[in-house]
């Protein structure tokens, strides 16, 4: 790989289309050293598909990890499109409407409608200027790139469940248990017989304080931890229902063989979803569930439940917007 290369952003594969790959790239605060990520990465923060180029014989599955890589100076040209011109007609505009009018007011709103006007101009031209920038997916390589857990392999399998509310979590560990004979560690289970052995009402509310509040005085990943011994004990294979801070999955990660599997879906989906089970926790409004999830997709606190970084650290990423099938087929993919 050329010196000038750089690595956009760590990505999840979507579709395979021969020498081609669909990532989809989620920002995060691991974008900020990016000098290409306004041209990779939509301002908005969205969640963004790039189709990028394969090199060589390397192959690749649906749901896996990939870095998502800008060859030559594309790095460079990212920055003058994104950041130096705008620059220069700002100043420009200002010095010139200055020059003419001598109010500082009304020649700081004329350079930023000259700016607006520029990415104006430059989002009806988006299509050709990424023609000018080439993106190709390679292998992560980090110490954990053999993700690959063998059904035929005998050794005992750890695999960590996160993800969205209602994505999907415990249809997927249904599945591993009724095909595949694993043994269920459920965080909330535990977090339940900690709830009522104080004595407070079971609501997902209790339960973050409840977990917080453990964390806290032991380890972030201290309720993860003492499932994992118990899964130890038992010397089975196991599914650790949900992870849900970074400082579990880390912790996890020391473990051998461990896979961390995160699933999500579109809101709307999930909210019907979690309407229909009719669980003690689930009987809220649409707005109440959207609040609900933002308050554990991040935070600051290793102690406090980030969901986000979580799924950005999992080793396959799955969607669940269709039925059953479609993604008990990309499990399938994922254990190889």
């Amino acid at each position: 790989m050329s010196e000038q290369s750089t690595i956009c952003k760590e990505g999840i594969v979507r579709a395979v289309n021969g020498n081609t790959v669909d990532v989809q790239i989620i920002v995060s605060s691991a974008c900020a050293g990016c000098h290409a990520k306004s041209i990779c990465i939509p301002s908005d923060h969205r969640q963004e598909i790039v189709t990028a180029n394969v090199e060589g014989n390397h192959s690749f599955k649906v749901g896996e990890r990939v870095n998502l890589v800008l060859r030559g100076n594309a790095g460079a040209k990212a920055v003058l499109i994104a950041y130096a011109i705008p620059f220069v007609v700002l100043l420009a505009a200002f010095i010139g409407c200055y020059l003419l009018s001598h109010n500082e007011l009304v020649s700081v709103l004329v350079s930023l409608l000259f700016v607006l006007v520029y990415f104006l101009v430059l989002k009806t031209q988006i299509h050709k200027i990424n023609r000018n920038f080439t993106f190709y997916v390679t292998k992560m390589t980090t110490g954990n790139m053999d993700t690959n857990i063998s059904k035929t392999d005998n050794s005992m399998k750890i695999i960590g469940i996160t993800g969205t509310l209602g994505a999907g979590k415990g249809t997927i560990v249904d599945y591993l248990i009724q095909h595949y004979g694993f043994k269920h560690y459920s965080v909330r289970g535990y977090l339940t017989e900690e709830a009522k052995r104080r004595g407070m009402e079971l609501n997902r509310d209790t339960f973050v304080e409840v977990a917080n509040d453990l964390r806290a005085k032991h380890s972030p990943s201290f309720i993860t931890d003492e499932l994992y011994r118990q899964a130890e004990a038992d010397s089975s294979n196991a599914v650790i229902e949900s992870v849900r801070t970074p400082g579990e999955v880390e912790s996890l990660r020391k473990n051998e063989h461990f896979l961390l599997f995160a699933v999500d879906a579109d809101p709307k989906i999930r909210y019907e979803r979690i309407v229909n089970r009719n669980s003690e926790t689930d009987h809220v409004s649409f707005e109440t569930f959207i609040e609900n999830e933002q308050r554990e997709m991040s935070s600051t606190d290793p102690n406090h439940q980030n969901v986000g970084r979580c799924m950005e650290m999992a080793d396959y990423v799955f969607q669940n917007n269709g039925d059953f099938d479609d993604l008990y087929r990309q499990v399938e993919e994922a254990l190889g």
